[in-house]
């Protein structure tokens, strides 16, 4: 997404309208669920492809994974959990224990490994 920078990117959606409520989506009812008080962060560091320079980017299946699992934890009876490596939603009190950092590392697990084994 970036190519001058080697530093991580964060991507935020912000979004003030957490109340649950129907919406219309490409022809199709949405029941969203009430979000207030929740974040979800999703740590992309283990997905994109490498391209031919050494950058990381992301295609459109990528892309599509991530638009989905923010779908899925937005909707009424969605399929999504919380998924180690990957994507966590966090509550308010929890986010405020941390002093409100929000960085998606403090919040989404990652397993130790040792010599590519899990600790």
């Amino acid at each position: 997404m970036f190519f001058a920078t080697d530093i991580s990117v964060t991507v935020w959606i912000i979004n003030k309208n957490k109340k649950a409520r129907t919406i219309e989506k490409n022809g199709e009812v949405v029941n969203l669920r009430d979000r207030t008080g929740e974040i979800l962060f999703i740590d992309y560091r283990q997905g994109g492809h490498i391209n031919e320079e050494k950058y990381i980017e992301l295609n459109a299946e990528d892309r599509a994974k991530i638009a989905d699992t923010y779908h899925q934890w937005q909707r009424v009876g969605s399929t999504y959990s919380d998924v180690p490596e990957y994507c966590y939603s966090a509550k308010k009190d929890e986010i405020s224990k941390k002093n409100y950092t929000l960085l998606p590392s403090k919040y989404v697990e990652f397993i130790r490994r040792c010599f590519g084994k899990k600790w």
